[in-house]
């Protein structure tokens, strides 16, 4: 994990590096807007380690009877912002998404979900592409809820509640480097690469806070977004608006 994170870091500062030739380059042309929104689907990896870990997620799961689970979590979601090309954009995103194990009718699932403001710098890039640098800051919550047993009735469900739902939340931060290619003047498709560093709350059942183990809910995401929207000249567009004649009302007196 700790390797994943430093890559990611480092590709970001090497991007980073080449802002100040972008500047250079864009001022010499005339500025390029863009705006975009659409579906994401992503993959994050959370680190709930292994049934050997005795005091891990998996680990206590694994010695109450549960199986172990995933630690890859298949996400949806969606976003949007718009910006000029080297310069800032502002959006939003956010994403969620569940993994759940069975075991012996004992069922374990966790859900999570994240999201927040979209602030990128959009390095370079053209009327058909894309480079953003950038990062989604927000926050976002857990639930992991454990069902002990199929109830055999109504009665035996209010008699004997058969569900417990463990809930964390987190403030976090999500770095990213994204490309997109434009094929059609209003379709383009985004490859996001990013990677989640939160700082979680306390455990909680049913609003009060109790002890639990560590969890690390830093981890890389990987998404893939269907962004519907365009690039444009915003230059071209504002003196055209300002060539535009205006019409003088006749017989005006003055």
């Amino acid at each position: 994990m700790r390797t994943s994170r430093i890559l990611v870091i480092v590709t970001l500062l090497c991007l980073l590096s080449f802002v100040g030739l972008a500047d250079n380059e864009v001022s010499e042309k005339p500025a390029m807007g863009f705006g975009f929104g659409g579906p994401l689907i992503g993959l994050f990896t959370v680190t709930l380690g292994s049934e050997d870990e005795a005091d891990s997620i998996n680990g206590i799961l694994t010695a109450n009877g549960y199986g172990p689970l995933p630690e890859r979590i298949l996400t949806f979601g969606g976003g949007g912002g718009g910006g000029v090309i080297g310069g800032f954009s502002f959006g939003g995103s956010g994403w969620g998404g569940s993994v759940s194990s069975i075991r012996a009718g004992k069922k374990a699932e966790l859900s999570l979900g994240f999201g927040g403001m979209d602030i990128a710098y959009a390095v370079g890039g053209n009327d058909r592409s894309l480079l953003l640098v950038g990062a989604v800051l927000g926050g976002g919550g857990l639930d992991l809820q454990l069902r002990e047993r199929i109830p055999e009735s109504f009665e035996d469900a209010v008699a004997d509640p058969t569900t417990t739902t463990l809930s964390r939340g987190f403030f976090a931060a999500e770095p990213y480097v994204a490309f997109q290619v434009q094929p059609l003047s209003w379709l383009g498709f985004e490859v996001h690469l990013g990677y989640l560093l939160s700082l979680a709350g306390s455990w909680e059942e049913g609003g009060q806070e109790i002890e639990g183990p560590a969890l690390e809910l830093s981890g890389p995401f990987f998404g893939l977004t269907v962004a519907f929207g365009g690039i444009g000249a915003a230059d071209a567009m504002k003196e055209e608006s300002e060539d535009t004649p205006k019409e003088v009302p006749e017989n005006t007196g003055g």
